[in-house]
């Protein structure tokens, strides 16, 4: 239920971000691919860090991955 719950609090933009960010792509990757700065990716992986309680990139990636979303 808390990884539902940390999951439903994440836009449509924010997973997309994930995704990308576990599949191994560059923040420049990343905005290339869904059309934004870099800064805003940089943004995006800061919420996500908020919002699912990790603090670095290869954290973040770790709980996606132990959590089935990609």
């Amino acid at each position: 239920p808390e990884v539902a719950a940390k999951l439903g609090r994440l836009t449509a933009r924010e997973q997309q971000v994930l995704e990308l960010l576990c599949r191994g792509t560059s923040s420049a990757g990343v905005a290339k691919a869904v059309g934004v700065a870099k800064n805003t990716v940089r943004n995006y992986v800061s919420g996500l860090y908020k919002k699912l309680g990790v603090h670095s990139r290869a954290e973040l990636i770790v709980w996606a991955k132990r959590h089935g979303v990609v």
